[in-house]
Parts: C-alpha cells; sequence; structure tokens
C-alpha cells in the first residue's frame, strides 16, 4: 500500500511541477525536491517487494500498518515542501 501511496503522490507532484513549467513560470525548487523524495521513495518500496517476493512473500501488502506507512511518507514529503517553501522566503 506505501507503494501505491508514494507513486500517487510522485504522480501528482510530477504533475504539478510540470505544468508549471509549462506557464513559463519560475521553476518550484521546493516542488522538484520534493517530486524527487517521493520518486525515490517509490522506487525504494518497489525493490523492497521484489526482494520479497524472490523470498516468497507478496509483492503489495494491502494492510493498515503499510497503509500508515504511505501516508507517513506523504505527510512528511508535505512538511519538508512547506519547509523548503519558508526557507526559500527568506
Amino acid at each position: 500500500m506505501c507503494l501505491i501511496l508514494t507513486i500517487i503522490a510522485a504522480l501528482v507532484c510530477s504533475i504539478c511541477y510540470t505544468a508549471k513549467l509549462a506557464a513559463r513560470k519560475n521553476a518550484d525548487k521546493a516542488m522538484l525536491t520534493v517530486t524527487m523524495m517521493f520518486w525515490s521513495a517509490a522506487l525504494m518500496f518497489a525493490f523492497v517487494g521484489f526482494s520479497d517476493k524472490i523470498s516468497g512473500g507478496e509483492f503489495l501488502e494491502l494492510t493498515v500498518k503499510d497503509a500508515f506507512l504511505g501516508s507517513v511518507v506523504i505527510i512528511a514529503g508535505i512538511f519538508m515542501y512547506f519547509f523548503l517553501k519558508m526557507r526559500n522566503k527568506r
């Protein structure tokens, strides 16, 4: 579940960043950083899924614990985005 949630968050951030670039506005470095963080987390969770599958487990775990982990990653990304935006304002 954390893989699914982080991929959704990465796609949303990628679309927002690309739309801002297409509108020829200033590049949002905070959004780019958070987008890369989400894609990195999704890649990490995919590797964990592959290693679980090789060892005989499931690729995707659809548990509450796994959904909580995905939610924590998304919340941390949102906090990081606002922290970077506030730091760049100074």
